[in-house]
């Protein structure tokens, strides 16, 4: 695997404690445009989390021990309607909740000026975060794994002047993540973290051409929960997203969607059986190899989107999920 020039940063940094961080109020209203939401593979009644009438929320994640959630707001208004991920990241902030819905704050506050979003919990207790700020490396993507209940960053990965990074997740000393030159009209690519040395080396490097506004390439890698594959979602083409597996190390890769495909955001099941995605609005599953895709029988008349399981829930129909669910246009 080819070597990128990373750099793993431990650092005291953020914010003073829990009790100081800015309350969120909670919220858990049906008719409001966008909400964080929990149910089954088996499409029990879903329970609404958190919800907001116009600022999209999403990338929810439980904690191990399930008592809490960690989610993103998006907050670029450009026009003042419905505040949308495609709107940008910048002004994002991450929400942490009971998992009831109770209990909100912010462990980073909306700041327009920068990226926070899209936690994923490396444990209960610590969660790496997306973040971009212009005062630190021209705002190139230096993600940062932040204790919640203190606000201590404990490490950084920094490419430089040379790579942005995002999308990190971590299964026991490897750190997933993606990566992207400063060169222009480069794509993403995924690299693997070794956090006990700070290595990090390329798993796919970076395919397709320039789209504007946003790259084709790779985005949202998640390792299995032993670590020997990935997944992540590879942009082919305008609307067009598949679902990548691949050996790691070595990149041995299977497409498991077919052409044409919007299917988006994958996540494994804890037993490794199941993976679940986001696929036209609907959320799906399906076997690793890409057989077998069945879609939860979620109310017809709502969207759904980037899906997750609670993790050690295995992938029975018992096994919860939590999801983005928006109304209809």
């Amino acid at each position: 695997m080819k070597e990128l020039k990373i750099s793993l940063i431990w650092i005291l940094i953020w914010s003073s404690q829990a009790w100081a961080f800015p309350v969120v109020l909670s919220r858990a209203v049906a008719t409001d445009q966008f909400n964080i939401s929990r149910s089954t593979l088996g499409a029990a009644p879903p329970i609404i989390i958190f919800s907001d009438p116009v600022r999209e929320v999403n990338h929810a994640h439980v904690s191990p021990d399930h008592t809490k959630i960690a989610f993103t707001r998006y907050n670029n208004c450009t026009n003042c309607g419905f505040v949308r991920e495609t709107g940008g990241y910048y002004g994002t902030e991450i929400i942490i909740c009971n998992i009831d819905g109770s209990h909100c704050y912010d462990l980073a506050s909306a700041n327009i000026m920068k990226i926070q979003c899209n936690a994923q919990w490396i444990d209960n207790s610590n969660v790496w975060i997306d973040y971009a700020d212009p005062a630190i490396n021209y705002g190139l993507g230096t993600p940062r794994s932040v204790n919640i209940a203190i606000g201590l960053v404990n490490r950084m990965l920094d490419g430089k002047l040379e790579f942005s990074y995002a999308d990190p997740q971590q299964v026991g000393i490897t750190t997933i993540h993606t990566y992207l030159s400063i060169v222009p009209n480069s794509n993403n690519g995924i690299g693997l973290t070794d956090m006990s040395t700070g290595t990090d080396a390329v798993l796919s490097a970076p395919i397709g051409g320039p789209l504007s506004p946003h790259p084709y390439g790779d985005f949202d890698p998640k390792l299995s929960p032993d670590g020997s594959s990935a997944v992540w979602m590879r942009h082919l083409a305008a609307n067009e997203y598949h679902i990548i597996k691949a050996t790691v190390p070595g990149d041995v890769e299977t497409d498991l969607s077919n052409t044409g495909a919007n299917d988006a955001l994958p996540a494994w099941s804890s037993d490794q059986l199941k993976i679940l995605f986001g696929s036209t609005a609907a959320i799906m599953t399906m076997n690793p190899n890409g057989s077998g895709r069945t879609k939860v029988a979620l109310s017809k008349t709502k969207l759904y989107t980037e899906p997750d399981f609670y993790p050690g829930d295995g992938s029975s129909n018992a096994a919860r999920i939590v999801y983005e669910r928006m109304l209809a246009p």
